[in-house]
């Protein structure tokens, strides 16, 4: 897995919770990492 691999599921994880409701700061640091 490269790091462009990692940043491309942080991102899907962070547009998944933001769709599911989840709390803003928790999707700040998925899209921050």
């Amino acid at each position: 897995m490269t790091k462009k691999d990692v940043i491309k599921l942080l991102e899907q994880i962070a547009t998944y919770m933001e769709l599911k409701g989840e709390n803003t700061f928790k999707i700040s640091a998925y899209r921050k990492a």
